[in-house]
């Protein structure tokens, strides 16, 4: 039994650091936690929770693809991968994560950037897309706004980066 199951995830991690596994189920169109070492902000379970449309990975295992990527919990960056479940006539019952924190290698990428000159004055940054249950883009490389929401830094670049998410180019 998987559902609530988190002395089994709770293993895993500990037998492999930095390596967070967890089960999800369909019901109708709908993908639910079944057993999750995420914990809400008051640090409780999210098993039984239902997953945003919003997660990157929801087209993908909806169609019964697989989805590798990124994926910030917890203020920490993860690289994830994510395999659906099938049953016997193919249809997509669940999928299996596994998230492995990248937050050692995002750190060393983000000081070098940081380092980097752009012209006299100029530097790179990076932002985030909205992902989950956010409405806005965070910026993730800034020498002066790295954790902050886009709208922080104005109206104007909230309408830029927007616009930027929009349009994709």
């Amino acid at each position: 039994t998987l559902n609530g199951n988190l002395a089994l995830l709770e293993q895993y991690a500990k037998t492999y650091p930095g390596r967070e596994p967890s089960f999800i189920v369909r019901s109708g169109d709908r993908f639910y936690r079944a057993a999750t070492l995420l914990k809400d902000k008051e640090g409780q379970s999210r098993t039984g929770e239902a997953l945003s449309e919003k997660e990157a990975y929801i087209p993908a295992i909806a169609k019964g693809e697989s989805y590798t990527g990124t994926i910030q919990r917890s203020g920490k960056m993860f690289a994830i991968a994510v395999k659906p479940i099938k049953d016997g006539q193919g249809q997509v019952v669940g999928a299996i994560t596994l998230r492995l924190d990248v937050s050692n290698n995002i750190a060393l990428l983000k000081k070098k950037l940081l380092e980097t000159k752009v012209g006299k004055t100029g530097y790179p940054y990076a932002i985030s897309e909205p992902y989950g249950d956010q409405t806005e883009g965070v910026f993730v490389v800034h020498p002066k706004l790295e954790g902050k929401r886009v709208s922080e830094a104005g109206e104007r670049v909230k309408a830029i980066t927007d616009t930027m998410f929009k349009l994709r180019n």
